[in-house]
């Protein structure tokens, strides 16, 4: 099982793909959205992270994403 980071910016992203995590930077919430959608619907995601600024930036996304999953979704 892998895990997978949704980042606002680059940095983050860089230091996990360091430790073999994969990760993408979001720049809409659009983006955040088709994003979030495709890492859920990855069967071999188990865990998705978030950045605070990410989460703070789109709140009812994050809610929406944590319903109807059995992933474990959770802000960094």
């Amino acid at each position: 099982m892998k895990m997978f980071l949704l980042s606002q910016a680059e940095d983050p992203v860089t230091g996990f793909r360091l430790a073999g995590v994969e990760g993408a930077v979001v720049k809409s919430e659009q983006e955040f959205a088709r994003k979030a959608s495709s890492a859920i619907e990855d069967e071999t995601v188990a865990i998705v992270l978030i950045t605070s600024a990410l989460s703070e930036k789109y709140p009812e996304r994050v809610l929406e994403m944590r319903k109807g999953t059995k992933k474990l979704i959770t802000e960094i």
